[in-house]
């Protein structure tokens, strides 16, 4: 599997960049990691032939405190697929959107509190 990978330190800083131009991915296969710790920003990118498009995963923070973002702009999706975490113990948003053939228009989960004892929100809108 041809392959290439870069590793740049920068004093207690790692930068991390992989790429794999590879037959199976038939195209870029990226991930970035501009710190050890992952404190700063993780992400991974996969033009794939599978998922004929872009799979993003950001990461900004080692504990999940901030933004977990999942993006899938994949053919069985036919759209977006989003999941959004703003928090480690998920006590603030969940949120989950999809955009999808099956269901024809937008599918969303909030849940603003970890116990589910505020609001749960699911919603349905069709395509006319």
């Amino acid at each position: 599997m041809p392959y290439r990978k870069r590793v740049i330190g920068i004093r207690n800083k790692i930068y991390v960049n992989s790429v794999f131009p590879t037959k199976d991915l038939t195209g870029l296969y990226q991930t970035v990691f501009p710190t050890k710790d992952l404190t700063g920003l993780f992400q991974s990118v996969f033009p794939t032939k599978d998922l004929t498009g872009l799979y993003q995963t950001v990461f900004p923070t080692k504990d999940l405190t901030g933004l977990f973002q999942s993006v899938f702009p994949t053919k069985d999706l036919t759209g977006l697929y989003q999941t959004v975490f703003p928090t480690k113990d998920l006590t603030g948003l969940f949120q989950s959107v999809f955009p999808t053939k099956d269901l024809t228009g937008l599918f969303q989960s909030v849940f603003p509190t970890k116990d589910l004892t505020g609001l749960y929100q699911t919603v349905f809108l069709p395509k006319i």
